[in-house]
């Protein structure tokens, strides 16, 4: 796919993040009987404020902005895990090592967007999902990167 084994991992790892949370926020928000729309439309509250928070319909200008920025964000951690790979020296295949990075990363992830950031920068879905959901979305991208990370060339 890529001449650069470092960008292809930090792609295959991020779109493995985006696709895996996407699919987690719909499924955890149907679980809650709260819109599958509802927390991609969260997202976009970093570009359009609290006007996105609680749209329960697909609205395109939050479906497509909440998307490109949890594919954003999803490809920024998996190049942090990358760089983590690259710099401690750990092997494609190498099972404890990998699941033990994208936990850090996933912990830094949180930390990032809890506390860290300012709460215009959160990513949102934390309005309409259950903490114990938000605890899950962060496990399946935990998940998402340990997979994409099981795969680096």
């Amino acid at each position: 796919m890529f001449s650069n084994p470092i960008l292809h991992n930090i792609v295959t790892m991020g779109l493995w993040s985006a696709v895996f949370t996407t699919v987690a926020v719909m499924v955890f928000a149907a679980l809650e009987k709260v819109s599958v729309w509802s927390p991609l439309n969260a997202i976009a509250h970093i570009f359009f404020g609290d006007e996105a928070i609680g749209v329960n319909r697909p609205v395109t200008k939050c479906l497509v902005s909440g998307t490109i920025l949890n594919l954003g964000a999803a490809l920024g951690w998996a190049a942090i895990a990358e760089f983590g790979y690259y710099f401690l020296k750990i092997s494609a295949g190498h099972v404890f090592p990998t699941v033990a990075l994208s936990a850090a990363v996933t912990v830094l992830a949180y930390i990032t967007d809890f506390v860290i950031v300012p709460k215009r920068l959160t990513p949102g879905f934390e309005h309409v999902l259950s903490r114990r959901s938000l605890y899950l979305v962060y496990g399946v991208l935990a998940l998402a990167l340990t997979l994409g990370g099981l795969q680096r060339v």
